[in-house]
């Protein structure tokens, strides 16, 4: 009987094991495909717009361009949306709702050439610096780049997405939900303890700067000879005005059974967060 071919059968095994990883790999890839695929995208509400179009320079300094060249060049269509997701995002639906944003944009006007996406977790703070993170939708995704050629024809060969997400955005957002209901108040009741907080510091203040005014009124000109009976009414009224805002916390401070510490608190969110006084 002939014996099998030892350098056959492993050559078949080898290409058997390497198939086997192969169809893995794949079975793997398609997994993690269809993963991507079915994640859903969130829901979001652009709060603002700011049109920050200019000239189409491409990489060409200003100071090489004649004015009548700038004059001729077409316009390099920038905008950039304020952006507020859903407070139930996730981190991995991110990336899918930018890409819905960016298409949607871009199919209801084809001119823009450059587009910024700031995305914030809450409409309060979509006037100050984007806490989410941040998209451009540019020529590889970089800012500066929109010559005449691309402004012209919107010519949309290399357009990339950049995205700068913020470092454990998931951790991040269920900490600042967890914050909600905060010292055993909701956010409504701790904006209303602020307002109440700020007035209760603007009474004192205006009846400072008032008695401060009939002490100038009383002296006239501020010289050597009064000095410092000025300085000693002065002392005395801010004593008074100390009393008062002490007198005005420790009302808010009964009102809604909290401590001076947790007073101080809610005072430095509501300054953090600005929130409103009206």
């Amino acid at each position: 009987m002939k014996k099998p071919n030892l350098i056959l059968m492993i050559f078949i095994l080898t290409i058997t094991f390497i198939s086997c990883k192969d169809e893995k790999r794949e079975a793997e890839t398609e997994n993690k495909v269809t993963a991507v695929l079915n994640v859903e995208t969130a829901d979001y509400e652009i709060v603002k717009i700011e049109d920050l179009s200019r000239k189409a320079l491409g990489k060409k300094p200003l100071s090489q361009y004649e004015t009548s060249e700038i004059e001729k060049l077409p316009t390099n269509k920038k905008i950039l949306y304020r952006i507020v997701l859903s407070k139930d995002v996730k981190e991995n639906q991110v990336k899918p709702t930018v890409e819905k944003i960016i298409t949607k944009l871009t199919s209801d006007d084809s001119d823009i050439d450059e587009i910024i996406l700031w995305l914030y977790s809450d409409k309060e703070i979509s006037n100050s610096t984007f806490d989410i993170g941040t998209a451009i939708w540019a020529p590889n995704g970089k800012l500066g780049n929109i010559d005449a050629n691309i402004a012209k024809n919107n010519n949309r060969d290399n357009y990339k997405i950049d995205y700068q997400i913020k470092n454990n955005l998931d951790q991040y957002l269920t900490q600042k939900s967890e914050v909600g209901d905060k010292l055993g108040f909701t956010v409504e009741e701790r904006k209303q303890i602020f307002k109440e907080i700020v007035k209760a510091e603007d009474k004192a203040n205006e009846y400072e700067q008032k008695e401060q005014d009939k002490v100038l009124n009383r002296f006239g000109t501020i010289n050597d000879n009064n000095r410092e009976k000025v300085k000693t009414e002065y002392n005395k009224i801010s004593d008074q005005a100390q009393r008062m805002t002490d007198e005005y916390k420790s009302t808010v401070l009964k009102k809604y059974n909290i401590t001076t510490e947790q007073l101080k608190e809610i005072g430095r969110e509501g300054q953090d967060k600005y929130w409103p006084l009206d």
